[in-house]
């Protein structure tokens, strides 16, 4: 029976695991020039370990300035003050768009799938015995895997962005 490293966080994936350090150091030429660093994996983890709770935050708080516009809309068309709803309406609407373009949703739910992913590969490799993960195979595995998952999250960012240019520029016509 090997002895298990817990980590504080199950997404302590590369950092945890010391043999998985040696693993990719032991990897084949091609493989490790192609692929980011056991570090800079380690450091997107980290990265987006503190970027999800910035991001939910922030979409809790433009969600809760949408409702107080609203409920303050409703407030002045019940004590008279019809001037001022448009002025609440449009600050309301205002924060909804800015919502929407930053695409603050959809930016937080590929957050919380690349963290689930990492954990979900972070418990694979510490359920293998040490002589099962020096087996090449299971090397691969790992490193193309978090490939995978950094490539998923970095290329979805990518296409919404020239998506975005491409509406901007078919909009300048």
């Amino acid at each position: 029976h090997r002895p298990r490293l817990h980590a504080p966080n199950p997404c302590a994936l590369l950092l945890a695991a010391p043999a998985l350090r040696a693993a990719s150091r032991s990897l084949t030429p091609a493989l490790a020039l192609t692929c980011p660093s056991v570090r800079s994996r380690a450091r997107f983890r980290t990265k987006y370990q503190r970027r999800a709770p910035k991001l939910s935050r922030l979409l809790n708080f433009l969600q809760l300035l949408i409702f107080t516009a609203t409920t303050l809309s409703t407030a002045l068309g019940a004590f008279n003050y019809s001037q001022w709803i448009p002025v609440a309406m449009a600050f309301g609407a205002a924060i909804g768009s800015i919502v929407a373009y930053t695409q603050l949703e959809a930016r937080l739910q590929r957050v919380n799938t690349a963290l689930v992913a990492m954990s979900k590969l972070y418990i694979w490799w510490q359920r293998l015995s040490v002589i099962e993960q020096r087996i090449p195979h299971n090397k691969t595995f790992l490193v193309e895997t978090a490939e995978a998952i950094i490539q998923g999250e970095a290329g979805c960012n990518l296409v919404s962005s020239q998506i975005e240019e491409e509406n901007a520029e078919e909009e300048g016509k």
